[in-house]
């Protein structure tokens, strides 16, 4: 019995070590970050300034946030967000400081995950949306195209380019891009013809790599 006793206090005490353990170890708030180094916290999107920044906002305060990285993201207002990168003081800290982030993590509903992994696997999408190559994008109606980033003109508005050919693209919907140049991407959305030529209107944009995308994944289920 007694070292049953033994046995179990010892387990109490571990667990408090372990417990306090996780609790250092715990990812800080915005309001006590280290005024250097390398740190990852959690919070909402409050506003996504442009196409390689936006701010973070927790419960303890907000912080700038700046893509240094060719990492790419596609945000929206009030999205959950994991951000690991760099603490910049800016003006010696007499202007507050800021993070150059390295990773970003949007933590997704599970219906919009569902979906997006669906049409990263099949191309196929939830809307019915008709899946095409840029150079044969027909005057009207929903399309689905696939290619890589050419250009970022701001958050809402980018080139999309694939071996057919480029269009321009502008958000219709309430998302924002953190486009690198090269990041392959899927958009959904209306074809827009115009006197300029045909544009996307975009109602959905997933991010499917950070990296140029090779000439058979593009083409893959693409009439």
């Amino acid at each position: 019995m007694q070292r049953m006793t033994k046995l179990l206090a010892n387990a109490s005490v571990m667990a408090l070590i372990a417990g306090a353990a996780v609790a250092n170890m715990a990812e800080p708030s915005i309001s006590n970050l280290p005024d250097k180094g390398m740190v990852t916290v959690s919070g909402t999107v409050e506003k996504v300034e442009n196409e390689r920044a936006f701010r973070l906002r927790d419960n303890t305060g907000a912080i700038e946030v700046k893509v240094t990285s060719g990492e790419s993201v596609v945000l929206k207002q009030g999205d959950s967000v994991t951000v690991s990168g760099q603490i910049e003081n800016l003006l010696w800290g007499l202007m507050g400081k800021d993070i150059n982030a390295t990773g970003v993590e949007v933590h997704k509903d599970l219906p919009t995950a569902l979906s997006d992994a669906v049409t990263k696997t099949t191309g196929i999408t939830m809307d019915k949306a008709e899946n095409v190559r840029i150079g044969k994008l027909p005057a009207q109606g929903m399309v689905q195209i696939t290619g890589i980033v050419d250009k970022v003109s701001d958050q809402k508005n980018f080139t999309l380019k694939d071996t057919t050919g480029a269009v321009d693209v502008s958000i219709q919907s309430d998302e924002n891009v953190v486009l690198a140049k090269g990041a392959e991407v899927t958009v959904t959305g209306y074809v827009n013809n115009g006197i300029l030529g045909k544009k996307i209107r975009a109602t959905h944009v997933i991010l499917l790599s950070n990296a140029p995308a090779d000439t058979g994944h593009m083409n893959a289920g693409v009439n």
